[in-house]
């Protein structure tokens, strides 16, 4: 008796969703079935059953299945307001989906053209997980729309505000988008959590749909070099010190000496004796000028050139340095994983 207890407590615990999805599958076999045999209120009641049973199914193409044919049969009933609500409820499920108009004649597909048109959302197809290098690679996705209108692409802060927009414009059937892992300063985003919101905007551009996917970003950075020293030990002496201003200022002493004084104590001549001095005086001021410019540093002109050589290499090796460092605080190792994606709709969307 036990081993029947634990049969019927499985069956009643882990066996009761496979028991759900075997129910919904089943409704939603005989509510075809009956639509096709146009016995339209028994399909209503059938479907509209296997649709409350697949509500928290993550099987969409099925929800998907079970409310376009729940539509089509609220039209032949003559429930027009059903039928536009059960569409944009699939649309909204599943803004990608486009009705087979093989099975499903005019009186269905203009309905739902109609709901498709008046519900403008997105969906969004991203691998969960994504690794990439900042500069040579992206995170990358597809966005299927149910109708043609503007949208826009951010990458957020938890908070909402916006950290970068990654697109804003028209999208069609469907759009690639891609996100190089930097914010709008053009530096890789630091690690850390964010949301990837994707808004659907009415011809106001307000947001009346969006999708927000919570992010996980772990950012590498690699390291900076650090600037090379200039080197000292290898710079040449500019300057020489001059050492010859004492020959020319002994010898204009000299000169303006014997000019001045010895041909006075010779030959006395006052009509002279004046110029003498002046000349005296002359050669005297001339070794002075002559000891003060040869005590002045004289630039070694060969050094200073080599000096500028090496300067100029190393201004160079700065250069490069600070361009590596920035190509590496611009370049990371990139990974991203996304969580489940959450819609919020405006209330009259």
């Amino acid at each position: 008796m036990r081993w029947v207890a634990v049969v019927l407590l499985a069956a009643a615990t882990g066996g009761a969703p496979a028991l759900r999805a075997q129910d919904a599958d089943s409704l939603f076999a005989s509510g075809v079935r009956a639509y096709r045999a146009l016995e339209f209120d028994r399909a209503a009641g059938l479907l509209s059953r296997a649709a409350a049973f697949l509500e928290a199914s993550p099987d969409t193409a099925r929800r998907a299945e079970t409310l376009v044919y729940y539509g089509a049969t609220e039209i032949y009933l003559r429930n027009a307001d059903s039928a536009q609500a059960l569409f944009r409820r699939l649309i909204r499920l599943d803004p990608g989906y486009r009705i087979d108009r093989l099975i499903f004649p005019p009186e269905v597909t203009v309905v739902f053209d109609a709901a498709r048109r008046a519900t403008p959302a997105v969906a969004v197809r991203m691998a969960r997980e994504q690794r990439f290098q900042t500069g040579t690679g992206a995170l990358t996705g597809v966005l299927r729309s149910s109708t043609f209108h503007e949208i826009a692409v951010e990458v957020q802060r938890l908070d909402g505000s916006p950290i970068v927009r990654v697109y804003a414009g028209p999208i069609a059937d469907s759009l690639a988008i891609s996100w190089d892992g930097r914010g709008s300063d053009g530096h890789p985003l630091l690690s850390g959590r964010y949301l990837l919101a994707v808004s659907s905007l009415d011809s106001g551009r307000v947001s009346r749909r969006m999708v927000r996917i919570p992010m996980e970003v772990t950012s590498t950075i690699g390291d900076t070099l650090p600037l090379p020293p200039l080197p000292e030990a290898e710079l040449l002496p500019e300057l020489k010190r001059a050492t010859g201003g004492a020959e020319a200022l002994l010898g204009g002493l000299v000169a303006g000496t014997l000019v001045a004084v010895i041909p006075s104590a010779a030959a006395p001549d006052a009509s002279l004796a004046g110029g003498r001095w002046v000349v005296g005086i002359a050669l005297v001021g001339a070794g002075v000028a002559g000891f003060l410019k040869g005590q002045g540093d004289r630039v070694i002109a060969e050094n200073v050139a080599a000096n500028d050589s090496i300067r100029a290499a190393w201004r160079e090796q700065q250069a490069a340095v600070t361009v590596e460092n920035a190509r590496r605080r611009d370049s990371a190792g990139v990974v991203v994983r996304l969580g489940a994606p959450q819609v919020i709709e405006r209330e009259g969307s």
